[in-house]
């Protein structure tokens, strides 16, 4: 194997073993980010976002962290990604908030199989938007964030 595909298999890897709420305040069980949102994501929507995903060219990882992205995980992507060597978030774990914690080295290989999933997808022209609840000085400012956004 090359050195790139021992990578790209250390962050499959690194990502399937990924358990979000392994350091949260009190114990919550465990939430492993691949398997939660590769479920998530076959059971979603009619085809499943996990069929329209692969039509794409996406492995089922890469939809998985798309999917896992887009939905609440960004609340400790987007800080390690933007340079954080840790993060502190909340989040839902069976239905009760939690406060949770999460070191950059358990990150990356999630933000990695998700930048191969990024790079994959199909261009799209025209205007895109966005939300987000940082305070602008007039509509149609343009903002630019580090990391993912």
């Amino acid at each position: 194997r090359t050195t790139v595909e021992q990578g790209v298999l250390s962050d499959i890897a690194g990502f399937e073993q990924l358990d979000k709420w392994k350091r949260c305040e009190e114990d919550v069980g465990e939430g492993f980010v691949y398997q939660i949102n590769r479920s998530r994501a076959e059971n979603h929507g009619f085809p499943s976002t996990l069929k329209i995903g692969e039509s794409l060219g996406l492995n089922a990882h890469e939809v998985a962290a798309v999917f896992g992205w887009t939905t609440g995980d960004y609340r400790f992507i987007n800080p390690i990604a933007r340079g954080l060597p840790e993060v502190e978030f909340e989040d839902y774990p069976r239905g009760r908030k939690a406060l949770c914690r999460l070191d950059s080295e358990v990150v990356l290989p999630y933000i990695n199989v998700l930048s191969s999933a990024l790079e994959k997808l199909p261009v799209v022209a025209g205007r895109l938007w966005r939300g987000h609840r940082r305070p602008m000085p007039s509509v149609g400012t343009k903002l630019i964030l580090k990391g993912f956004t």
